[in-house]
């Protein structure tokens, strides 16, 4: 059969779960902490004698003992007029100099001064105003690296890794050793393939990190790609050891012992995957893999078809089951997943490509044409739908 792929060419890679963005975005924030200065309220007025003060009683000119001659000047016993209004100026000066010293330190005004003078007593003191406080430049409340982490962050989510590269390596510059940056660029660097960097940086991460686990499954995978299994296996023991729920752990492990072609370890860690996670599509389809491969073709459909109760969107378990049914010489059944599997993932060369050759069997050849050609659409490249197209068109022109 030209089906687009032998079921053991290939091993999937881990779980699209294993390589969403994780929040290290610590979004910290500052606040820099003003003191109000408060200054007492100044009464803005220049010095000024009070307004009212108490008249000085004015004297009766003394009764002499005798009249005087009338050729003597006459005696006075008092002072002088001019000498009793000078000490009277004097003396209201000296008083009104006090009382404007007095006001001054009560804080009062020219109204209030003139109210203290006459009563005797201060009034009430003027609450203190606070004046507005006279900031500096603006603080950031994120600082810069965080910006960096999150811009890094976008642009992975977009597939965009070469940016994704730089917004972390800009972040590292300002903070070296935060494990959470490193974690991020090591992922970056995995999107771009380079698994043997990523590892390096997922695990300086290690080194400081007190929450391990997503590291390892992330160091684990890189370790899985760049062909370590060894080294991969042993993470995902540390991370079971650690937490003996982790289903993604089990499932990575399950990939890993697949590779190493070590079929039952693998396929009792993707039962324990399903177990713990019962939807978890991808564990029922390494099964199938796994029992087909051995030639266990029922126990394949088997497993496929639990997996379709439990996760009925799953275009790759409707797919490979569509596999399984052909192997068993189900041709209609066949046609029927790989619709299925179609009409989930439309975009999909090889699904395409595998049901117009059981349309080819059939000898629906018009159906398979048009199928090989919508292949063709999505790549022009694609080789095997090229050749498929050619023997259908040569099936239609022999009837």
């Amino acid at each position: 059969m030209q089906r687009s792929r032998q079921l053991l060419n290939s091993v999937d890679a881990p779980p699209e779960e294993l390589r969403k963005p994780l929040p290290h975005v610590i979004e910290a924030s500052g606040e820099a902490a003003d003191k109000a200065i408060a200054k007492p309220a100044g009464t803005g007025e220049a010095a000024r004698p009070p307004l009212s003060l108490s008249r000085a009683r004015s004297e009766s000119p003394p009764e002499p003992d005798e009249l005087p001659s009338r050729s003597l000047p006459p005696v006075r016993r008092g002072l002088s007029f001019k000498q009793t209004v000078g000490l009277l100026v004097g003396a209201g000066i000296v008083i009104g100099a006090g009382c404007y010293q007095i006001s001054q330190m009560l804080g009062l005004s020219g109204s209030e001064k003139s109210k203290a003078t006459s009563v005797g007593k201060p009034p009430p003191a003027k609450p203190i105003v606070e004046k507005p406080v006279e900031h500096g430049p603006a603080i950031e409340a994120v600082p810069r690296w965080q910006k960096a982490v999150k811009r890094g962050l976008e642009f992975e989510k977009s597939g965009d890794f070469e940016k994704a590269l730089s917004e972390f390596s800009s972040a590292l510059d300002m903070e070296p050793d935060r494990p959470e940056i490193l974690h991020n660029r090591g992922r970056a660097l995995a999107g771009l393939e380079q698994y043997v960097r990523a590892a390096e940086d997922f695990s300086k991460a290690l080194e400081t990190s007190k929450n391990p686990n997503e590291i390892l499954l992330d160091r684990a995978a890189a370790y899985f790609h760049s062909g370590d299994s060894k080294k991969a296996i042993k993470d995902y023991n540390r991370i079971i050891k650690n937490d003996s729920s982790n289903a993604k752990a089990y499932y990575g492990r399950g990939l890993t012992y697949m590779k190493l072609r070590d079929f039952d370890r693998a396929i009792k860690d993707f039962q324990e995957v399903t177990r713990l996670v019962p939807a978890y599509a991808a564990a029922y389809k390494q099964q199938g893999l796994i029992y087909s491969d051995r030639g266990r073709k029922d126990e394949a459909f088997a497993v496929l078809s639990k997996g379709i109760e439990l996760s009925r969107n799953s275009a790759e378990l409707f797919y490979e089951r569509g596999l399984v049914n052909y192997d068993l010489g189900n041709r209609e059944d066949a046609v029927a997943d790989f619709s299925r599997a179609i009409d989930l993932a439309p975009g999909k060369k090889e699904f395409l490509n595998d049901r117009g050759f059981v349309y080819l069997q059939l000898k629906r050849y018009s159906e398979a044409v048009a199928d090989f050609e919508q292949c063709l659409s999505i790549d022009q490249g694609y080789n095997l739908a090229r050749e498929n197209l050619a023997k259908a068109r040569e099936a239609m022109s022999r009837q």
